[in-house]
C-alpha cells in the first residue's frame, strides 16, 4: 500500500513545518479534486468496503505520523 511520507521531514521551525503540510496537502487536492469527497463520502456508509478499510488504514497512518 502507497503510504504517504512526511513532509515536514528535518524542518525545525514548526510554523514552517505546518506551511509545507498545508502547502502538500493543497497540491494533492488541486492534482486529486474528488479524493477528498470519496475519501469521507466512503467513511459515511454503514457497510465495511475494501475502500472503506484502506481509508481507515490511511487515517490510521496518518495519525501516527
Amino acid at each position: 500500500m502507497l503510504l504517504p511520507q512526511p513532509c515536514a521531514e528535518g524542518i525545525d521551525s514548526p510554523l514552517e513545518a505546518m506551511q509545507t503540510m498545508f502547502l502538500v496537502h493543497i497540491n494533492f487536492v488541486s492534482e486529486h479534486p474528488g479524493a477528498p469527497r470519496m475519501l469521507f463520502g466512503e467513511l459515511q456508509g454503514a457497510k465495511s468496503t475494501p475502500a472503506k478499510r484502506l481509508a481507515h488504514e490511511l487515517l490510521k497512518h496518518y495519525a501516527e505520523s
